[in-house]
């Protein structure tokens, strides 16, 4: 189990991964969570960045959906803002969650990454679905209180985890 933990690449924010990164990867699209992924937990303004970041994924024709355990609502206001594909009350880490963002993007798992904040829920869930994982810092610490009791086991966990490269 431990191995299904360890995601590919830990970067600082999903705007370090930049078409030229996605490219060296063999990388052509991308799932993203995003409550402290592209947002602040519950947020409706993206991110620092996020909003040119998504640009130039579409400008490089990098296909991207939004993959979200919260409410259909909030993660389809957020898409329809930014003009992205959204799936709402997934169900991650389960691989139907990832396979159904596949299924929309029109992609191969291979040579699909999948980008979060929760080692949990998008790193576990992603590698199981045998996708390319990348693991972000969360973009802030609040969130829902069950989510903060679960991110400090997640937070001692990723400690110990062998260092990856970006």
């Amino acid at each position: 189990m431990w191995a299904a933990l360890v995601p590919d690449a830990r970067l600082a924010s999903v705007v370090e991964a930049t078409p030229g990164f996605l490219a060296a990867r063999g990388l052509g699209a991308v799932i993203l969570d995003l409550d402290n992924t592209l947002a602040v937990w519950n947020g409706e303004e993206p991110a620092p960045g996020v909003e040119a970041w998504l640009a130039s994924l579409r400008s490089a024709g990098i296909g991207h959906v939004v993959l979200s355990n919260n409410g259909r609502r909030r993660v389809g206001a957020f898409g329809q803002r930014l003009g992205v594909p959204v799936l709402a009350r997934a169900g991650k880490p389960r691989r139907a969650a990832f396979r159904r963002a596949l299924a929309l993007l029109g992609a191969d798992p291979g040579r699909t990454a999948v980008m979060g904040d929760r080692l949990l829920m998008d790193v576990w869930g992603g590698n199981r679905a045998g996708l390319y994982t990348v693991l972000v810092a969360p973009v802030d610490r609040r969130e829902l209180w069950a989510t903060r009791l679960v991110r400090r086991m997640e937070d001692a966990m990723v400690s110990r985890l062998p260092s990856v490269g970006a």
